[in-house]
């Protein structure tokens, strides 16, 4: 009895020594455990500014359709930066994208046109930054079929031009297109003329099957397009801006907030450039 009682002694021992052994395991063998536990924090990764990624989730991108010309080649920049990471990009109508992000919070970066409504849902604590990514060059269009030259502004008075499409004056582009008629003292005699369309899209498409003589439009809607082309720069003290705003609390708002880091460098300022924008400082508003 003696001589179990020792042997259990002694197997308690070992047993009690060895699993002091395993609590000091090496600090790089318990995060290679926990990279294959099925932890969801496993699948975080650090960004160079500290913030945590979610790395299994796609990035839910909401833009204007007016941005459309660039987006997808700055998300190709994106995943290449973050080994294939994925995007789900939305375009629409800033009413219709602010409805689903009020309704589910369905986008985890937002990116519009007008700061009016950047600052209402700051206001609502919908978003707590956003930054300025680039300008919009509002062109007038004309049809490429039965194309009018236009060398100044004075030029929209010619008789041939029957009707003139601009966006909707609710729209950055359409408060844009008014502004620069009336800088040009143009506005009150042209208001006969003048068709408005709910966004720069359907101008563009109104130009390009002729229901309208010429339109006012972004330049980046025109790139592509074999129907219509640009007759006339317009110049503007202040262009309507294109806005990058993580939306806050959203399920990837680490990687909305490094998808913007990525957007005011300087290889995709030149993208933006490239796709009809003009370049504009950087700069955060909030």
């Amino acid at each position: 009895m003696a001589y179990r009682a020792v042997l259990i002694i002694g197997l308690l021992v070992v047993g009690l020594l060895g699993c002091a052994k395993c609590g000091d395991a090496p600090a790089d063998q318990k995060q290679g455990a926990a990279a294959t536990s099925g932890d969801p924090a496993a699948t975080e990764e650090a960004a160079p500014g500290g913030r945590k990624l979610r790395s299994e989730i796609p990035l839910r991108v909401f833009a204007v359709n007016s941005f459309s010309a660039a987006l997808p080649a700055l998300a190709n920049r994106y995943r290449e930066s973050y080994n294939g990471k994925e995007l789900a990009i939305t375009f629409g109508t800033p009413d219709d994208l602010i409805r689903q992000i009020r309704d589910s919070q369905a986008a985890d970066l937002l990116i519009l046109d007008d700061p009016d409504l950047v600052r209402m849902l700051k206001e609502e604590k919908l978003i707590e930054h956003a930054s300025v990514l680039a300008a919009a060059q509002l062109v007038v269009i004309t049809n490429a079929e039965k194309p009018i030259l236009l060398s100044v502004a004075e030029d929209l008075r010619k008789a041939e031009i029957k009707t003139i499409g601009i966006p909707a004056s609710t729209t950055a582009a359409g408060k844009a297109s008014m502004a620069y008629l009336g800088d040009q003292t143009l506005l009150n005699v042209l208001q006969p003329r003048l068709k408005e369309y709910p966004t720069v899209a359907e101008v563009v498409k109104a130009v390009g099957s002729g229901e309208v003589t010429v339109g006012f439009a972004y330049a980046s809607a025109v790139r592509g397009r074999k129907q219509v082309k640009s007759t006339l720069a317009c110049g503007l003290d202040a262009p309507p801006e294109f806005i990058a705003m993580p939306v806050t609390g959203s399920q990837n708002e680490g990687n909305a907030e490094e998808f913007v880091t990525i957007l005011q460098d300087e290889a995709s300022k030149k993208a933006l450039v490239t796709a009809g924008f003009v370049d504009s400082a950087s700069r955060v508003i909030y």
